[in-house]
């Protein structure tokens, strides 16, 4: 008999679900199963941490974007670049001069594509929200042809991005790292997707055996404060016997087995998906790794910058501490970091402290960096960091306890500062009786 085409899909074709319809693991739940990974790992537990690229885009890459926007059919559908930035795996940061020569290309743009104009320009304000921007001034060690595409490499340079998005070949063969958008819409893609088929899956599983836990739990505790629900349940389950008895009899079969054939059958479909998405997301990364090449590693200085410009609004030492958690930084220890980036952010001025938290000065960005202290020089200059006067940034744990000026003379301690004198001040000659 025909199923009326209502067979199930093979499992390794539901992975493609996202063409045809609703899709049961978005790339966008990565941003919520980032957070579980950190708290797991957070918690001594053998997990990694989902990766996040940081990339800056140049012109011809905003402007293919802008095109590609207005060939799609469906008016709330993405772009893969713009799918990466909302799942979190990507960053996007760009110069200033970036949104400028954008601008100043619609009307050439408009006329060669056969766009209008006054859509470009609301495409484009819709599009640069998921886009940081940040003014730069000239770095050192940059070289390229065009004089023009030096912002781009200052950028990267500056806050260390792990590559500039391009079309343009001058970029492409400049002193900086670059890839072009068919990594993106490819590869990154690809893992983003199958990363989150894996991750859902298995805090799916995860997730059912916690909660299984927890109910059985619970109905102990229901039966401890109350036996006669035991005997109810006794009888509930001599009634399923019988029934499972009586069509065992006379088919052969019985409720339970469909039920253990059902369960069967998704749970294989699940590992097979599981799988197939795990190879799948391990692959697309290999490629794109390959695509990025070697990466310098990245200062801490840097990661405070580009964790403060992405806000895009104060933050505190804490939550500076989070986000470098979430892109995967290779902390050791979670106190070590803070204090760490305490230092950093106290002895930088391009750093500033207000009342809501920490904002970086965008007009010192372009500025000479200051030299990235080594994990032994961070902890022997923790002691030397630039004092905290009132109404700046709150002392943080390498900045509480209080500086104290050197004695001029080994002396007694004055009459009035006795109890807080020490050993070595306090004298060893009797009181009188009566004495105060």
């Amino acid at each position: 008999m025909s199923d009326g085409g209502l067979r199930p899909a093979p499992a390794a074709n539901r992975l493609r679900m996202h063409r045809t319809g609703p899709v049961p693991y978005p790339s966008d739940d990565l941003a919520v199963l980032r957070n579980a990974l950190v708290w797991a790992r957070g918690q001594g537990l053998p997990v990694k941490t989902l990766p996040r690229v940081d990339l800056i885009m140049d012109t011809s890459c905003a402007l293919q974007e802008l095109n590609h926007l207005h060939r799609l059919t469906k008016h709330d559908a993405r772009t893969a670049l713009q799918e990466l930035v909302d799942s979190g795996i990507v960053r996007l940061f760009g110069p200033t001069y970036l949104d400028e020569e954008v601008r100043r290309k619609f009307a050439e743009f408009s006329e060669k594509q056969g766009i209008p104009t006054e859509w470009l320009a609301a495409a484009w304000e819709t599009y640069r929200s998921r886009i940081r921007f940040f003014p730069t001034l000239p770095m050192a060690g940059i070289t390229v042809r065009d004089a023009k595409d030096v912002a781009f490499l200052d950028a990267q340079q500056l806050i260390g991005a792990h590559a500039i998005l391009t079309s343009d070949k001058d970029i492409l063969d400049s002193s900086g790292q670059a890839i072009t958008p068919d990594v993106v819409n490819r590869p990154l893609r690809t893992f983003a997707r199958h990363k989150s088929v894996v991750l859902g899956i298995g805090a799916q599983a995860t997730g059912g055996v916690v909660i299984t836990g927890k109910i059985i739990e619970e109905v102990v505790k229901v039966v401890g404060r109350k036996p006669w629900l035991l005997l109810v349940g006794v009888a509930a389950g001599s009634v399923l016997l019988n029934r499972h008895n009586e069509q065992t009899a006379g088919k052969g079969r019985s409720f339970w087995h469909d039920l253990r054939d059902s369960a069967l059958r998704e749970i294989k479909s699940a590992f097979a998906a599981f799988e197939a998405a795990s190879r799948a997301a391990l692959a697309s990364w290999q490629e794109v790794s390959s695509a990025l090449g070697h990466q310098p590693e990245k200062t801490l200085v840097q990661c405070v910058l580009g964790s403060c410009i992405w806000r895009g609004g104060p933050m505190r030492e804490n939550e500076i501490v989070r986000d470098l958690m979430l892109g995967g930084h290779p902390f050791a220890d979670q106190g070590c970091l803070l204090r760490d980036v305490a230092l950093v952010l106290r002895s930088d001025p391009r750093f500033r402290w207000t009342e809501n938290g920490w904002t970086v000065s965008l007009a010192s960005l372009g500025a000479a960096t200051l030299p990235e202290p080594s994990s032994a020089g961070l902890r022997a200059r923790r002691s030397k960091a630039r004092p905290i006067t009132t109404g700046s940034a709150p002392r943080s744990a390498l900045a509480r306890t209080k500086a104290r000026k050197p004695r001029q003379s080994r002396g007694p301690a004055p009459r009035g500062n006795r109890r807080s004198a020490t050993k070595a001040h306090v004298s060893t000659k009797p009181r009188r009786r009566g004495s105060k």
